[in-house]
């Protein structure tokens, strides 16, 4: 029996026109409920439960958590599931899900960022330009010394430069954005606009961003 062609030629234009379709009603649906902001946090309308499809939230959820963590997988199925539940509930305050703090900022939105704790710390780079934690491009202003690094700012490296810094708006997204360390000592944290050293912004800016994780 040979190859019908011609069936095989039709069935793979379905489902490129099916694909099409389904990118289509993402990228409508990111457009009209997603925000991104400029150090990391994505907002989430909640409208986006009550006027799209189970379907087209996980795809969105899954690239949002996918973008944030850095990672090269989506979460899980049943995970993801339970965890867009939990955003949809009325009483939701916080949840985590592959490295994403999911957490609700008021009765109609949630914004979701990095957890503190998951980004490592590195020190020994190839190149003053490098991409760190799957997400940002960071460029030192000259090598590191061995006793450098970069790392989350934490908590910890907070509480160092509270004092200089308490003029500016705290976010807690900033604990999780890179910043360069001697030893444990805070040297420079570009999203405070302290010190020097290094500075840094997001790789993908909305396009990018849908390209790269909502319609791949």
């Amino acid at each position: 029996m040979g190859i019908n062609t011609d069936l095989v030629v039709n069935t793979s234009v379905r489902m490129k026109n099916a694909k099409k379709v389904l990118d289509d009603v993402a990228v409508e649906a990111f457009n009209n409920f997603i925000t991104l902001k400029k150090w990391g946090d994505i907002e989430v309308n909640k409208d986006i439960f009550s006027y799209c499809r189970e379907d087209t939230i996980l795809r969105t959820l899954a690239g949002i958590i996918k973008g944030i963590s850095g990672s090269v997988y989506r979460p899980r199925y049943r995970e993801l599931i339970n965890f867009a539940e939990g955003l949809n509930n009325k009483n939701f305050k916080a949840r985590t899900l592959s490295g994403v703090l999911a957490r609700a900022i008021s009765k109609n939105k949630i914004v979701l960022r990095r957890e503190p704790s998951h980004p490592i710390c590195i020190s020994n780079f190839k190149s003053k330009n490098f991409i760190w934690d799957g997400r940002w491009l960071v460029s030192l202003a000259k090598p590191l010394s061995k006793s450098e690094y970069i790392g989350p700012l934490g908590n910890n490296g907070y509480q160092q430069i509270k004092n200089q810094v308490e003029d500016k708006k705290t976010n807690e997204c900033f604990l999780s954005t890179p910043t360069l360390f001697l030893e444990d000592k805070v040297i420079s944290s570009p999203a405070f606009e302290y010190g020097n050293g290094i500075s840094c912004k997001l790789q993908h800016n909305k396009k990018q961003f849908i390209n790269c994780f909502i319609t791949h």
